[in-house]
């Protein structure tokens, strides 16, 4: 708040959701058509979701979303509950894949099993099962599947986000996997299947004013801005949108341009195309 109250936005937390400590997340989730097959030759898909076998078969030409949707309602008729989801299209693949994840009747997040020795064995169409796991870090997106995410973030993401686009969710995990990386964003751009959503781990709390990794990744969302002023431009570590500033003191990133703040009311102000800045309700005694 200290840092965008230059732009005359005050954050606050959500009166309903406030802080919540949260186990890692046991659920599984099945993407559909990944590892670049994404055109099904002919075959089935068997898994097995709590007690129940489930099997759908494939025919030729079927792409992820179709066979996600037969899939989907296999796994209804046997009880359970579904949420499906398309990923944006990277420049790598054919076609989007298709995230599902599976709750059981008391609304918790089920485990999902390949009932042999993979899920798919169709030649065509890939199936792949990811669990969050933080022993050994987050593993985090590379700049050509930012959109996305890796199934690992996505797996974790769906099973702790609220749905709600009005708010803005910051997970905080113990780490990434490899170095360099202390916070990343998922903006709200058309296609996506992860919107307003911050990860935070450690490093980025404790880096606090050096680096002010939250208000740095809250300014990716605001501004809608997936990059850095500085990514092909003049490098200015002052500035909050700066992509390396490391610094606590006075001349550390804490800027925000009047051309930056213009632009988040712009692109999340009231009447924006993603209002996440409301206008707050002055009364006569303010």
């Amino acid at each position: 708040s200290q840092v965008w109250g230059a732009c005359g936005v005050d954050v606050k937390i959500a009166e309903k959701e406030g802080f919540k400590l949260a186990p890692t997340p046991a659920g599984s989730l099945l993407v559909i058509g990944c590892e670049g097959r994404s055109k099904s030759q002919g075959g089935q898909l068997a898994l097995k979701v709590a007690d129940e076998d489930i099997i759908v078969r494939t025919q030729r030409n079927e792409g992820p979303q179709v066979v996600a949707l037969k899939l989907s309602l296999a796994l209804k008729r046997a009880g359970f509950s579904v949420k499906r989801y398309t990923t944006p299209l990277v420049a790598s693949e054919a076609d989007s894949v298709v995230d599902i994840l599976v709750k059981g009747p008391r609304g918790d997040w089920l485990e999902i099993r390949p009932l042999n020795d993979t899920v798919s064995n169709d030649p065509g169409l890939g199936a792949c099962i990811s669990n969050v796991d933080l022993s050994d870090g987050l593993h985090h997106f590379r700049d050509s599947t930012s959109a996305r995410g890796t199934r690992e973030e996505r797996s974790l993401i769906r099973q702790l986000q609220d749905d709600d686009p009005a708010t803005i969710e910051v997970i905080v995990i113990p780490e990434f996997a490899g170095a360099g990386r202390i916070g990343e964003s998922f903006l709200d751009r058309f296609g996506s299947s992860i919107e307003n959503i911050i990860i935070l781990d450690r490093a980025g709390l404790r880096a606090s004013t050096r680096s002010m990794t939250l208000a740095h990744e809250l300014g990716h969302l605001l501004l809608d801005m997936p990059g850095h002023p500085d990514d092909f431009g003049v490098d200015r570590p002052a500035q909050l949108m700066d992509a390396d500033a490391s610094d606590a003191s006075i001349f550390g990133p804490r800027r925000l341009s009047l051309a930056q703040c213009q632009r988040a009311l712009l692109q999340s102000g009231p009447g924006g195309l993603n209002e996440l800045i409301k206008a707050h309700p002055f009364t006569q005694d303010e």
